[in-house]
């Protein structure tokens, strides 16, 4: 009886998929039940379980959901992964958080199968979410491709190594393949095009873009990348595993051993909330990120090796977007403003720290590579407000643009396929940081200001400008044009009257200035990104990422 039931479940849901696609689907693991949007023609499924984490070792490998045993209530996306609030700072998040939402436009039909556009969410590897508070989906969703979102863990959870088969590292990164892998098994049945695929991410979500298009585990998982302010390259996405880690968590719970595993079982039983405050507790809120694992046997590596070798050894032909904003650092007044008198030496963003933490320097190198970089961008001044600018500039070029230049320059070097080079330069109502840090009349985009015109959030009180809405519609149009198609500007009209040229087959890459006044132009801050070459042209053999 029970296969009988089975059976005419699944007729009911082909013959839905055939007409329109309904809130019932039928996917690998049961049916889900999702709702019509009261804001736009498209569905929601909200909350899906696409993989599981171990309870015994939930520091370790991503395991399969076992299949439903009733029709699942995709309805609620309010399960995120263990982190603290940027807001609040309180300890938030569940362990039960591999969740993943699927937004499907009403005209998508078995025969009418749209493009898929699967978001990976930034965060420093250590906080955010993929709920509908910060990624609503309908400014995505009316342009005809289905939009795709999910969590992966987060801090210690996604990133602790112990350079075993049980915890060899970049969980988070597992769990964002187990998702990939769970849109190209899936989609089909909401009525999306499991080969026509688009991954795209901002800041450590455009990082963990490149590493699964480095990983070699992406081959039929999707078809085009984006990445926004971030890539592999960046100086915060890579750290040294802390094999003792176990050791300071489970001491700072008053735990006291000198073995590792029985500190392992120890904190692998703590409440997820107590992990996250011993983490912040001992100085690791931002130390635990993505690493070079080592290999064994039975075991993908997801980083086999350190990211610019990685590049170097690239050998595929994707079409990408890839960019950055115009004063990704510009935070850096609002975080000047709040303690003038030691920030930049307190938040380690001196030259010294910041080419230390990459380069791997004697002293008299380190030496001459600093007093290199701050003759270039201050000359003879001293850290203080009156440089405060050209401290944007430099954290801005060594954080986020130069190495989005150095990307796309080995994938147009080892790429055919097209590479279009963006920088975001809009300050309008939307600019998402600006907005949160009430920084809304500075000129130019600081790092996640492009988020607004992409996502519908719900943070936003102030009227959207006619201009506003121009730029929502330029920017959705040219990244969904970009995953129908694989060119943003396939065709140029009155409220978007410009192409997009690749630069593929250019010694430099040209860009676009994604603005009111949008345009082509050579390559970006020419002179600041000289300098860099000439500097990573000495200092290249020294880079420890």
């Amino acid at each position: 009886m029970k296969y009988i039931v089975w059976f005419i479940l699944t007729i009911l849901v082909f013959i839905s998929n055939v007409m329109c696609i309904d809130p019932l689907v039928l996917t690998e693991n049961g049916l889900v039940q999702g709702f019509e949007a009261d804001d736009g023609k498209f569905a929601n499924f909200l909350g899906i379980p696409y993989a599981k984490i171990d309870e015994d070792n939930p520091f370790g490998h991503t395991l399969k959901v076992p299949p439903f045993d009733e029709t699942f209530d995709a309805t609620d996306d309010s399960a995120i992964c263990p982190q603290q609030d940027d807001q609040d700072f309180s300890i938030v998040g569940t362990l039960d958080c591999l969740r993943i939402n699927v937004y499907v436009p009403d005209e998508a039909t078995s025969h009418n199968r749209l493009p898929v556009m699967v978001w990976i969410h930034g965060g420093g590897f250590r906080r955010w979410n993929s709920n509908r508070h910060s990624y609503g989906p309908k400014f995505l969703v009316r342009m005809g491709v289905i939009l795709v979102t999910f969590n992966y863990r987060l801090g210690p959870y996604g990133s602790m190594s112990l350079n075993t088969t049980d915890i060899p590292g970049n969980a988070g990164l597992r769990d964002q393949l187990a998702a990939l892998q769970w849109v190209k098994n899936n989609i089909a049945a909401f009525g999306g095009d499991d080969n026509n695929i688009t991954l795209f991410g901002e800041s450590a979500g455009a990082a963990s873009v490149e590493f699964h298009l480095l990983s070699g585990y992406f081959e039929g998982l999707f078809h085009r990348a984006i990445m926004q302010s971030g890539t592999v390259l960046c100086d915060w996405v890579m750290k040294e595993p802390d094999l003792y880690s176990p050791l300071k968590l489970a001491g700072y719970m008053g735990f006291e051993t000198d073995n590792v595993e029985e500190a392992l079982r120890f904190i692998s039983q703590l409440n997820a909330h107590d992990v996250i405050k011993a983490t912040i507790g001992i100085g690791y809120g931002e130390s635990f990120k993505p690493i070079v694992e080592h290999e064994f046997e039975g075991v993908r590596s997801m980083i086999k090796d350190k990211p610019s070798s990685l590049l170097k050894q690239a050998n595929f032909s994707m079409p990408i977007i890839i960019g950055f904003n115009s004063k990704e650092q510009l935070r850096n007044i609002y975080n000047y403003l709040q303690s003038p008198e030691d920030y930049f030496e307190r938040s380690n963003k001196t030259f010294k720290a910041k080419i230390s933490d990459y380069f791997d320097l004697d002293d008299e190198e380190l030496a001459n590579a600093e007093k290199m970089v701050r003759h270039f961008y201050i000359g003879s001044e001293e850290i203080g407000e009156a440089i405060v600018d050209d401290m944007i500039e430099f954290d801005s070029d060594f954080t986020f643009v130069y190495p989005s230049i150095r990307s796309s320059r080995h994938y147009l070097q080892s790429s055919s396929a097209p590479v279009y080079l963006y920088m975001f330069d809009y300050a309008g109502a939307r600019n998402y940081m600006k907005y949160r840090l009430n920084m809304t009349s500075t000129s130019g985009a600081m790092h996640a200001d492009e988020i607004g015109y992409l996502f519908h959030q719900s943070y936003y009180d102030l009227p959207t400008t006619s201009m506003d809405n121009m730029i929502i519609y330029r920017m959705t149009t040219m990244w969904t044009g970009f995953a129908k198609t694989s060119n943003p500007t396939p065709q140029a009209n009155e409220l978007l009257p410009f192409t997009w040229h690749s630069s593929a087959g250019q010694a430099e890459p040209s860009y676009a200035v994604l603005n009111e006044f949008v345009r082509m132009q050579q390559l970006p801050y020419f002179r600041r990104m000289a300098f860099w070459d000439a500097f990573f042209a000495l200092y290249e053999n020294k880079t420890r990422w």
